[in-house]
């Protein structure tokens, strides 16, 4: 008998652990973006806080043109024409600074109110003391434009994702840069947020999960990396890894192993692995002080709104908190972002030129 009531008491610890201490919670808030006549959905946006009200502005795909929209009414106040060809990636500093890096391009420019869109850099000229396994060649501002890989400000410097070459050893990939800009000077350095030894392989691949790394960056300036096939969170300094913590999604249920480097080419291999479930990216959230680790679940269909992902909730120390589900019908999983009054999460109803944001609030679970 006391065996059992041990067994009996033991079942309900694990149980109680086993309860969320946070869940994202739907509020009444609806964001709603009326975007201009013809326009498609934006593919990159950026919540802008102000003292008097708060600006989203929002990049279309293949455009040159930045919208601001007031986020009460969501109306677009400013129309900015930065560039004559497609954009890549933008950065608002503020409505007379703007920040903007075009596709196919090497450059970062910056165009201040009326004033004619200046250079600032061309990294393919400064490769004197990095060479080519930093900037390479063609790739070195890919999937800028991806929400889970945004340019990221602090300060007086950009941190800028770029992609890896899906041939390269992982040993040679550095797929974070630091930019750093003082007027009309600049500083150009790879960060130390590499793939960590473990995955460096010489014949093989975990392509495609290896394409880019998602960062963030918290209150103590530290630069949290998220790799796509890794159950690990990584934590450096602009100079070494600080420590790594377990984060494993119980979604994440296959081995997202390397593959031999000669299947790349391999179409129905990669299809397969496509669809297997893994990490996307994590975002902190400064207001709550918490992270949030994106996880896309393994799906069946043949686009986003096939399979379902999730939200891992961390609190400052990398504690799990939570994890919540969303389905894909629902919402797009790579359009996730903070915003004073919580997160917001993209609805998938955009066909009426009204880009649409549900609002969740963090609730700690007693």
């Amino acid at each position: 008998m006391r065996h059992l009531l041990f067994i009996f008491v033991g079942c309900i610890i694990i149980a109680c652990s086993q309860q969320p201490q946070a869940v994202l919670e739907k509020t009444n808030k609806t964001i709603e973006l009326k975007r201009a006549s013809g326009l498609a959905e934006y593919r990159s946006v950026q919540y802008i806080p102000t003292d008097s009200f708060d600006l989203l502005a929002g990049l279309p795909p293949n455009s040159g043109t930045l919208f601001i929209h007031n986020m009460s009414n969501g109306n677009i106040i400013k129309k900015v024409n930065l560039f004559r060809s497609a954009l890549q990636a933008f950065y608002v500093q503020n409505l007379d600074s703007i920040f903007c890096i075009p596709k196919y391009d090497f450059s970062l420019f910056l165009k201040q109110g009326t004033q004619k869109t200046k250079a600032y850099f061309n990294p393919t000229i400064d490769v004197i003391g990095y060479g080519a396994r930093f900037l390479g060649w063609g790739n070195f501002f890919e999937f800028l434009i991806l929400p889970m890989t945004p340019i990221i400000k602090q300060e007086d410097a950009f941190y800028i994702p770029r992609t890896v070459d899906m041939e390269h050893n992982l040993k040679w990939a550095t797929p974070l840069a630091k930019l750093k800009v003082e007027q009309d000077t600049f500083s150009l350095k790879p960060c130390l947020a590499y793939y960590p030894p473990k995955y460096w392989k010489e014949d093989s691949t975990y392509h495609p999960y290896s394409l880019c790394i998602s960062y963030a960056i918290n209150d103590k300036k530290q630069i949290v990396s998220s790799i796509m096939f890794s159950d690990q969170l990584y934590v450096y300094n602009d100079d070494s890894l600080l420590f790594s913590k377990p984060c494993r999604s119980k979604y994440v249920t296959e081995p997202l192993e390397a593959i031999p480097m000669k299947d790349i080419r391999n179409k129905a291999l990669i299809g397969k692995r496509e669809k297997k479930a893994f990490y996307l990216g994590i975002i902190y959230d400064t207001y709550r002080q918490v992270y949030y680790r994106i996880v896309k679940h393994k799906d069946h269909g043949k686009t986003y709104k096939d399979y379902h992902f999730s939200i891992m909730i961390l609190d400052k120390d990398f504690n799990l908190l939570g994890e919540q589900v969303f389905k894909g019908t629902q919402y797009q999983v790579y359009s996730c972002k903070v915003i004073k009054e919580g997160l917001m999460l993209k609805r998938t109803d955009d066909l009426s030129g009204t880009t649409r944001y549900d609002v969740y609030q963090l609730k700690k679970v007693k």
